[in-house]
């Protein structure tokens, strides 16, 4: 999703956004005004401006922001941290302990290989407990 941010010039000529004799040349404004996009961006030439359009990592009129990807992320409650891939312009849960899943939302399930030999299990988080059959 490239972010696009749009800069108008105001022209007090007669071809306003044009040149020649008879206004029939669109000025670039991405070469009059000299204009560098930050980090791979590309200028793109408007009818009396331009705009940038960013990586979708950056943001800003010239591509100068860095977007924090952890800042809308939907990483559960039971997320440790939250890590903003840059490259690829998406986020990495880091779960707590007990959890997995991309979004950290999923309980490890402690009782799945069967640890209780001669009982019931009961999962917890991170945790499991052993109900004894009798004798055990």
């Amino acid at each position: 999703f490239p972010s696009v941010f749009f800069v108008e010039i105001s022209s007090p000529l007669p071809c306003s956004g044009f040149e020649g004799a008879q206004c029939e040349t669109e000025i670039d404004e991405c070469v009059s005004q000299n204009v560098t996009c930050l980090h791979e961006g590309t200028c793109v030439d408007d009818i009396l401006g331009y705009h940038c359009e960013c990586h979708c990592a950056f943001t800003g009129l010239h591509c100068q922001e860095e977007v924090d990807f952890c800042a809308n992320s939907t990483c559960s409650e039971n997320t440790y941290m939250c890590i903003s891939l840059v490259n690829s312009c998406n986020f990495q849960c880091q779960c707590q302990e007990g959890w997995d899943g991309q979004l950290c939302d999923n309980n490890i399930d402690e009782c799945a290989d069967n640890p209780c030999i001669h009982g019931n299990c009961t999962d917890g988080v991170a945790e499991y407990s052993c109900t004894c059959g009798e004798g055990y």
